[in-house]
């Protein structure tokens, strides 16, 4: 599989897989999933947001491979840091566009960057990162999976 396909299929499974979870986490309480609408889809949207930092992720974890590194503390601290500072700058870029914040964390712990990440929600962007190493990384990277294209 090309590394173009691999990350298409990321991006595809890294936004289904944020709409799932932001249903469940926010137990319905954004409005871009109640009511979607063009806004939401071409700003810094759940989609977006989920499927670009699974790039970022697929990127990352395929350096790591190159290195013949498996996932380690040093992997998922980088992946973890990285994906901070994109919740911080799409958070950023989302306040620019709309004018008020589409999200904050400030009633998490220790919030930081105008309140867009939290020591909380780091822990819940860790386990994400975890879980999509081994459910979706580890199904990109098999070589049955390559036979496929």
């Amino acid at each position: 599989m090309s590394n173009i396909s691999r990350y298409i299929y990321s991006f595809i499974l890294g936004a289904v897989g944020g709409i799932v979870s932001e249903i469940v986490v926010s137990r319905g309480k954004n409005h871009c999933i109640i009511t979607p609408n063009v806004d939401c889809i071409l700003t810094a949207t759940i989609a977006n947001l989920y499927g670009w930092s699974a790039v970022i992720l697929t990127i990352i974890f395929d350096m790591f491979e190159k290195l013949n590194f498996h996932p380690s503390f040093m992997a998922l601290s980088i992946a973890l840091f990285t994906i901070l500072i994109f919740e911080c700058v799409a958070g950023k870029m989302s306040y620019i566009y709309h004018g008020y914040q589409t999200w904050k964390y400030d009633e998490n712990w220790y919030p930081i960057c105008q309140n867009y990440v939290s020591f909380r929600s780091s822990l819940y962007f860790l386990l994400l990162i975890i879980i999509f190493y081994y459910t979706v990384y580890l199904q990109l990277s098999l070589k049955w999976w390559n036979l496929m294209t």
